[in-house]
Order: structure tokens, then sequence, then C-alpha cells
């Protein structure tokens, strides 16, 4: 695995709760093969605890995300590039209607913190679904603040 991942992206699940059985049922339905996220973290609104990573079948295996979209207009191989390289977390919840769990984003950051050290990933390759497509997700209550200050060392 080393140097083929280069960068991680956050997404939310878009639902206040579910469980990875939805996330895979949605995505099934979307014509993908299944969970398009490597990690899931839970809101205790699901099958998941709150904070509690669920590891996908697509990290196990060290296979392609699938979950950025394509930018309205863009050539959709830019977002199968970026999948292919990117690890895909998502948070179950709505960013875009409530605050996510402290237990989630504390999971996060410890996850995404394993992760680049791990895979070598700068906090710049670091990215919010929202900031490589035409989606809102992790929406305007994600506390993209803090997490950067998490990432370069000056949160808690």
């Amino acid at each position: 695995i080393d140097g083929r991942w280069e960068m991680i992206v956050i997404h939310d699940s878009g639902s206040l709760s579910g469980t990875v059985r939805d996330l895979d049922a949605e995505a099934r339905q979307a014509g993908l093969n299944g969970l398009g996220y490597h990690f899931v973290i839970g809101n205790g609104n699901g099958s998941l605890s709150d904070g509690q990573i669920f590891v996908s079948n697509r990290w196990d295996l060290q296979l392609a995300g699938a979950h950025v979209a394509s930018r309205t207009g863009a050539d959709p191989a830019d977002a199968d590039e970026i999948n292919r390289v990117a690890v895909g977390i998502c948070l179950v919840g709505n960013g875009e209607q409530s605050t996510f769990t402290p237990s989630q984003t504390q999971a996060l950051a410890n996850l995404v913190t394993s992760l680049q050290s791990r895979l070598n990933i700068e906090d710049g390759a670091v990215h919010l679904h929202s900031d490589l497509s035409d989606v809102r997700s992790p929406g305007r209550f994600f506390p993209a603040a803090k997490f950067e200050a998490h990432l370069a060392g000056t949160g808690n």
C-alpha cells in the first residue's frame, strides 16, 4: 500500500441515522459495486455506536474508493482518478442539518492522523468532499477550522 494512497476525503452520509448496510444498499442502487467508502464512523443512530469506526472491505482489500462525485461538466475520469488514490471516510450524519458528535469528530481526527502517518499523507492532501465536488458534504456544521487546527497540531 505504500505510495498508493495520496489523499483522504471526508464525507457525511447525508442522513441523521443509518447503518453500513443502508449505505451499501444506497451505493448499489446508484450503480456502484457496494459501499464506496473505506471507513464509516458512527453517531450512535444505526448499527455503529457513537464514534465507532467501521473498516470496509474496500480498505481490507485495498480497493479503489467510489466516493468522490464528478463536478458538473467535468470529465468523469477526474473523479475516477481521485477515487483510485483517495481514502474515503464517511461520518454518519447530515452536516447540513446538524453537528456531528464529539466522539465522531475525535474518532475522525484520530483515524486521519493515523492514516496520514502510516501512508505519508500531508495535511494539504486531506479534503472535504465539498472541496472536490459540487456537493455540500460533509456540510456547513462540519467543524472544518477545528479539524484543520487538529491536523496542524494546534488543536486538541
